[in-house]
């Protein structure tokens, strides 16, 4: 009270004396009454022309972070993070940088959170535990992805199964017509039809070794050359059927429409300019859909004995 005295105040003896920095030795029941005066004072002077000024104040508080009491240097953090709301960039000048070590130790730690609720910034802690609950989500996604896909393999597996026997019958019954009439040809080594899928994409044709069922879906997923992303709701479709699962299949169908030219998917709003456009060429008897993008795409990659069965389905779920 007497600091803030008119005769007093003009002086500016008392705010000099509670900024000068405390000893090493001096003892918490001091240290406590000087930094609760000071406290006080700033609220009531501010630092601006009245015996108190940020370095000064500074100086002083960073003196108490290293006091030995814990009860002085949790009112040192107070003192700190007070100052700090007025005076962002001059407080961290007077602090350790960030590669110091003193930074790594639980007292700063607690500054800097302090410093990061001010600002309306996550703290180091919120940070981490937002990076842990992204990756925790992506790992399940992609487990739940997975497991899709290799649900689909098993159905398609059974579908491309009952169509080979169907042909094996259908063969058997054609060669037992015709055995009497001319001599059967030598026998051709083939894949026995119940290993024919193993190690086959019954998509592209391609076999390899690594199509194990986790090395399918992998190949599914990313590498097969007849298969695509839909980029509006993230289902894996065939590319000869994009614009068939575009127009009647996709969440977001209801904003395209088809070409009267070239029979393509295209957005609602992009069809006056497309059809001006050379991408829109009139549909021809050998073309195949593939998109948005009217390109015709004939493939030559083999397709897998029997054929893709219209009762597999044409889309895949990816969540």
């Amino acid at each position: 009270e007497m600091a803030l005295f008119k005769e007093v105040k003009s002086l500016q003896l008392i705010p000099s004396y509670l900024v000068q920095p405390l000893k090493a030795n001096s003892s918490a029941h001091l240290a406590m009454s000087q930094m609760a005066l000071l406290a006080r004072l700033l609220q009531d002077l501010g630092t601006e022309g009245m015996g108190f000024t940020v370095d000064s104040v500074m100086r002083f508080a960073v003196r108490a972070l290293e006091h030995r009491e814990q009860k002085v240097r949790e009112a040192a953090v107070g003192l700190v993070l007070g100052l700090y709301a007025q005076h962002r960039a001059r407080v961290l000048e007077r602090l350790p940088p960030e590669e110091c070590t003193a930074r790594r130790s639980v007292l700063y730690r607690t500054l800097f959170e302090g410093f990061a609720t001010i600002d309306g910034r996550p703290t180091d802690a919120e940070v981490r535990a937002q990076k842990r609950a992204a990756t925790e989500e992506a790992e399940k996604q992609k487990k739940e992805e997975i497991k899709a896909l290799q649900g689909q393999l098993a159905a398609l597996k059974e579908v491309q199964a009952d169509v080979q026997e169907k042909e094996s019958e259908a063969a058997k019954a054609k060669n037992q017509d015709t055995q009497g009439r001319k001599a059967a040809p030598p026998n051709v080594p083939e894949i026995p039809d119940n290993h024919y899928l193993d190690n086959l994409c019954i998509f592209c044709g391609e076999r390899s070794d690594s199509f194990t069922e986790e090395g399918l879906d992998l190949h599914y997923w990313k590498h097969c050359l007849m298969l695509t992303r839909c980029d509006y709701c993230k289902q894996v479709v065939e590319i000869c059927s994009l614009t068939e699962h575009l127009l009647t299949e996709c969440d977001k169908k209801d904003g395209f429409g088809e070409c009267y030219r070239c029979s393509e998917a295209v957005l609602k709003e992009e069809l006056p300019r497309h059809i001006k456009t050379r991408e829109c060429n009139r549909k021809g008897p050998a073309a195949t859909k593939s998109g948005t993008s009217g390109s015709k795409v004939g493939s030559k990659i083999p397709t897998p004995k029997g054929g893709l069965s219209k009762s597999s389905g044409r889309t895949y779920t990816k969540r």
